[in-house]
C-alpha cells in the first residue's frame, strides 16, 4: 500500500523542486512550477465544490422535510368576508 501525501504538502515540495533543480533552459523548473500552480488551482476548486455541495445537501434536506411537514391535506384556509 503506498501511504499518499496531503496535496498541500505535495504542492510546497514541488514549488522548491522548481527552484532547486538545475535545468539550462529553465523548462524543467517551470513546468514542474506550473504543475505545482495546478494541483494547488485543482485542490481549491474541489474543496470550494466539495462545500457546495455539502450545502445543496443541506438545502434539499431541509425542502424534503419541510414539504413532509407541510402536506397539502393538512392546511387550513382561512377567508375573510368584508
Amino acid at each position: 500500500m503506498t501511504i499518499k501525501t496531503d496535496t498541500i504538502t505535495l504542492v510546497n515540495a514541488l514549488k522548491i523542486l522548481s527552484e532547486e533543480i538545475e535545468s539550462a533552459d529553465g523548462v524543467a523548473n517551470a513546468v514542474i512550477f506550473e504543475a505545482a500552480e495546478r494541483l494547488d488551482d485543482m485542490r481549491e476548486a474541489l474543496e470550494w465544490l466539495v462545500a457546495d455541495t455539502k450545502q445543496i445537501a443541506l438545502t434539499w434536506r431541509s425542502w424534503i422535510n419541510a414539504s413532509e411537514i407541510l402536506d397539502d391535506d393538512k392546511y387550513i384556509t382561512v377567508t375573510h368576508e368584508n
